[in-house]
């Protein structure tokens, strides 16, 4: 006992340490980067509305019908008068983040967009495109006939491109819907299954957001151990993701971060010890990579986008769903390396409480190789080379249906005209 409590005290001292300098120096840099910031964003937003002000304008924070939205400034001008809503409006790809300022007028038209970060890699076509494309004026359904098929705008920024266009949709979608929603809120069982679902396909971890990599190719050689680590980190992001949303208001915006870090390595220390207990096999196999769970982007992100902004019950089903989905990426390449680099199949090496049975009827054509460090590198380059064929073939699909759709309507638009010509010569 004498041990664990000196080790509870140095590492109570070594916290408290860092807490102060952080804190000194939060105490210092704190005031200017609120200036700053604030300062920038008086400024795009008076580039949006001309008359803006920002004493007579009210911020909204929460209750939106989009997780890509992160405030709305219902703008006035110094005399009172409204103006329209400027958005903060933030979206991602595998390309990076965009962080959109746009700004909607009373009528529903756009006021004007600026770009609050951009690391697209393609930053400076993705910054073309916004300039070129994007008219003040434009409503959402010159939006959605937009013809991104354009090689001058879609040359190297083709996802950014789409991604912008999305962002500008879900404004002009919350616009029209602000006032319903206010008045008949989101059901909450549609927004768990739907925070539950996004972490399992549409945004899974490992294959979509190429997070968690060092667990990935390290931990998957068997898939009894590839599903030990998927256990352990689902048990972490729940109990990290459930404690933050609960001190989410709280914590303060500047120390956020290291609160974060805190509270995982508090989570991923009880689970490393409960795993050494009653799971000694499993603990010896993966080893380190338990102690690294603590700085797993997949858990820090969750916190920071999701838990940091919603309730318990909502970061607990995005926890189960990121959870799940990672597991399952896990699985996946567990299958296919065992099966390859063993010939088969062995459960309750780790997971020592089930009977051991081993099945590997393809042990003499096993290839050593993929339960080498290597195979793991092959292995998932394989798998995001299929998945890549199947999007861009999906993607060229949709594209190809939009370019046709552009062709209709320029199509009805000129019979029209020459219908509208035909009787004014008629009249004549």
């Amino acid at each position: 006992m004498k041990k664990y409590a000196l080790t509870a005290m140095i590492l109570t001292m070594i916290a408290g340490v860092c807490a102060a300098l952080i804190a000194s120096v939060n105490l210092f840099t704190a005031p200017i980067i609120k200036k700053n910031n604030e300062e920038k964003k008086a400024r795009l937003c008076q580039e949006i509305f001309e008359t803006y002000a920002a004493e007579q304008s009210q911020i909204i924070t929460e209750d939106f019908t989009s997780d890509s939205i992160e405030e709305i400034i219902v703008s006035y001008d110094a005399e009172g008068t409204f103006l329209g809503f400027i958005y903060t409006v933030k979206g991602s790809n595998g390309y990076g983040e965009i962080k959109l300022l746009l700004g909607i007028t009373k009528e529903e038209k756009l006021a004007g967009i600026q770009f609050i970060t951009n690391g697209q890699s393609f930053a400076s076509e993705t910054n073309t495109h916004l300039e070129n494309q994007y008219k003040n004026d434009m409503t959402e359904s010159d939006v959605d006939n937009m013809d991104l098929s354009n090689p001058d705008v879609t040359a190297g920024a083709t996802y950014a491109s789409k991604l912008i266009r999305s962002l500008v949709k879900v404004a002009f979608a919350d616009v029209k819907t602000m006032e319903q929603a206010k008045e008949k809120p989101i059901k909450e069982k549609s927004l768990k299954l739907k925070s539950f679902l996004a972490g399992i396909i549409k945004e899974n971890p490992v294959f979509v957001g190429l997070l968690g990599m060092c667990p990935t190719l390290a931990t998957t050689k068997s898939l009894e151990s590839a599903f030990g680590m998927g256990i352990l980190v689902i048990l972490t992001l729940i109990g990290s993701n459930v404690l933050i949303s609960l001190l989410r208001k709280i914590i303060p915006s500047e120390i956020k971060i290291p609160c974060y870090i805190v509270i995982i390595a508090t989570f991923v220390t009880i689970i490393k010890m409960l795993s050494e207990a009653f799971l000694p096999e499993l603990y010896a196999s993966l080893g380190v990579f338990i102690s690294l769970i603590v700085v797993n982007c997949i858990i820090l992100g969750r916190a920071e986008a999701f838990a940091s902004k919603n309730g318990p019950l909502l970061s607990l089903f995005d926890a189960l769903g990121m959870g799940i989905g990672f597991t399952i990426a896990l699985c996946i390449m567990g299958v296919i390396r065992e099966v390859l680099g063993t010939g088969g199949l062995t459960f309750g090496v780790y997971f020592t409480f089930i009977p051991l049975v081993s099945f590997t009827p393809l042990a003499e054509y096993a290839i050593k190789l993929f339960i080498l460090p290597a195979g793991g590198f092959l292995t998932l380059g394989c798998i995001l080379a299929v998945m890549t064929f199947y999007k861009n073939h999906k993607d060229e699909k949709k594209l190809e249906e939009e370019r046709k759709r552009i062709e209709e309507l320029k199509a009805k638009k000129a019979a029209e005209l020459a219908a509208k010509k035909a009787s004014i010569e008629e009249a004549k």
